[in-house]
């Protein structure tokens, strides 16, 4: 075979190359094309980002939700459910909605939480419903966080206490973590009295407004010590 005829061939060679990688090419983005534009599209998590590449939404099955991200580090989430995580401009975690339901026996579990997040932060404003057999809890809790507590506090502050034996000690410590983050206002259905209940800054119910078992409407103003200082009707 002379030179001519080895560079004509490898000439067709090269040809050939090219036409079947454009073809390759090709059908992958049509591939894709159709499949983004499916009807019916099947994955485990799905993230929204923006133009630099930054997360902003993330949906996932409980198993791919995006853990917290505590120091620039990722870091384990508890009661992990599935659901949607929202981003704010730097990437840190600013809400979210988690759901989660079973039913064991007789006995159904429903969870449904939308949350929205302080700054760097913990929830402080939460549209929920709870279902725990025949109790359910539906409405809007608002809470109160330092405005200087970050996140990376608090899970430190869980992760000392969930290391404690169970006890005195570590139930006064829950108990002053709850003090120093305390819920200020439920709207909404709970023990079966739909109705409006206040607290004070250390979390002490102070005002009630409700509906009773008989349909009758009700105010109570209660003191620092939970005993009901006014009522009406009386």
């Amino acid at each position: 075979m002379d030179l001519n005829h080895e560079i004509r061939l490898l000439r067709l060679l090269v040809v050939v190359s090219i036409l079947f990688s454009l073809s390759l090419g090709g059908a992958i983005i049509w591939l894709i094309a159709k499949r983004n534009s499916a009807d019916h599209l099947t994955v485990h998590r799905l993230d929204i980002v923006d133009a630099s590449g930054q997360i902003r939404l993330a949906i996932s099955n409980r198993e791919e939700l995006p853990g917290l991200l505590i120091n620039g580090k990722p870091a384990p989430r508890n009661g992990k459910d599935a659901g949607m995580i929202f981003f704010n401009d730097e990437g840190l975690e600013c809400g979210g909605f988690q759901v989660s339901g079973t039913k064991s026996g007789e006995a159904a579990e429903q969870s449904l939480s939308l949350t929205f997040d302080q700054y760097r932060g913990d929830q402080n404003l939460q549209l929920i419903y709870v279902q725990d057999g025949a109790t359910k809890t539906a409405g809007l809790r608002i809470a109160d966080h330092p405005p200087d507590e970050v996140i990376e506090d608090i899970v430190a502050e869980m992760d000392k206490i969930h290391s404690l034996p169970d006890g005195a000690e570590k139930e006064s410590r829950l108990q002053a973590l709850r003090d120093k983050n305390p819920q200020r206002a439920f709207f909404g259905k709970r023990e079966g009295l739909p109705g409006v209940w206040l607290k004070d800054a250390k979390g002490k119910e102070r005002l009630r407004l409700y509906i009773d078992a008989a349909g009758d409407p009700h105010i109570e103003l209660l003191g620092k010590e939970g005993q009901v200082t006014y009522r009406i009707p009386n």
